[in-house]
């Protein structure tokens, strides 16, 4: 069944000299369902345009457009709007999102200008948001010694700031009866800045033997040494089993390039460890969670940058274009500061996240 079709399909502007600019002419395309098609060229060849076309976003300027069987031409906005709404779905290059909503809310409103009932939205949101693993998530991140009830330390969440030690303890009691939470371990200097990470895994049943039996003193947390050299035990509230957590190093001085990727995309675990060293965009002014931040080569990697922690970081999409100006420069010192200097000469420096101590 094609649920995609284009006929004869052609674009062509005006420009600011009453030539013609012909960016799509004769382009046939059919999809069928369940098909998956990428849309490849250059910078400039029209991808965009065509898309555009194709999801009734824009009239061409011949041709026909057919989705699901319906044909484009001819509708008023008010039909296409509908069309939209119901047979088409778009994925940005950037979010588009309304900030005055929550996410729940962003996700409930196609929903609800197709008519549904705030309860119905609501509980188709929620299914999608989960299914995508961004159904209450919020990253904590609480010392040691206070989950352990050695010391009083305050806790922080990532655009709301610190928070009191027992809300923190709470907090994480509570994360500890989802069985969807992940734990992670981060070891700091004396400065607070990270030396050493690990993400837990659950204990499997053949490890515990070999790995000893750890600690289990009364029912809160606790964290130990196992057999193994370079493992410990995470200890987390409730009836689950006990987590594993070995460490990687947090390149702070001479990289050696152990967690380089080949390519362009960083590994999920170079990725990670880069929104350890900086949790938040490092850029001099945003403060935006490194989670929501894309892995930024320092040195482009077209230009022979590495796919490392010695030249990435996270950024958002305004202080990419920021760095992008010409007249800006960004150096990554070796340490994992960035260096920031403006046109007028002024420099901005972005440090490694000092976490609580």
């Amino acid at each position: 069944m094609i649920v995609l079709e284009a006929v004869d399909l052609a674009k062509v502007y005006r420009g600011g000299d009453g030539g013609e600019i012909i960016v799509l002419d004769g382009v046939h395309l059919e999809v069928e369902r369940g098909e998956m098609v990428a849309v490849v060229g250059s910078s400039g060849a029209g991808k965009s345009t065509l898309l555009h076309l194709l999801g009734a976003l824009d009239q061409p300027t011949r041709g026909a457009v057919k989705i699901a069987g319906q044909t484009l031409a001819g509708r008023s906005d008010e039909s296409l709007s509908e069309l939209r709404n119901r047979s088409v779905g778009f994925v940005f290059q950037f979010h588009h999102l309304l900030r005055e909503f929550t996410a729940l809310e962003n996700v409930m409103m196609p929903m609800r200008i197709a008519g549904w009932a705030d309860d119905r939205s609501a509980r188709r949101a929620s299914e999608l948001l989960d299914r995508v693993g961004l159904a209450g998530r919020v990253t904590l991140t609480v010392p040691l010694t206070n989950l352990l009830d050695l010391a009083d330390r305050p806790g922080e969440i990532p655009g709301i700031g610190p928070i009191d030690p027992w809300l923190a303890r709470d907090l994480a009691a509570a994360a500890a009866r989802n069985p969807k939470t992940t734990w992670c371990v981060t070891v700091t200097d004396g400065q607070g800045h990270a030396i050493g990470h690990g993400c837990a895994r659950p204990e499997p049943k053949r490890h515990r033997k070999r790995a000893g039996p750890g600690t289990r003193d009364g029912p809160g947390f606790a964290f130990a040494p196992t057999a193994e050299r370079g493992t410990w035990r995470l200890r987390v509230p409730g009836s689950g089993p006990d987590l594993l957590v070995s460490f990687d190093p947090v390149t702070t001085q001479d990289c050696d390039h152990r967690f380089q990727a080949r390519g362009h995309d960083p590994g999920s675990r170079l990725r990670h460890l880069t929104q350890v060293r900086h949790a938040t965009c490092t850029g001099p002014w945003r403060r935006r969670p490194a989670a929501q931040c894309d892995f930024e080569h320092n040195t482009p990697y077209e230009a022979g940058g590495r796919t490392c922690m010695c030249n990435g970081d996270p950024k958002c999409r305004r202080d990419h274009r920021l760095k992008q100006d010409p007249r800006w420069t960004v150096d990554q010192l070796p340490d994992g500061t960035f260096r920031w200097t403006t046109p007028t000469g002024r420099r901005y420096t972005t440090e490694p996240t000092r976490y609580p101590v």
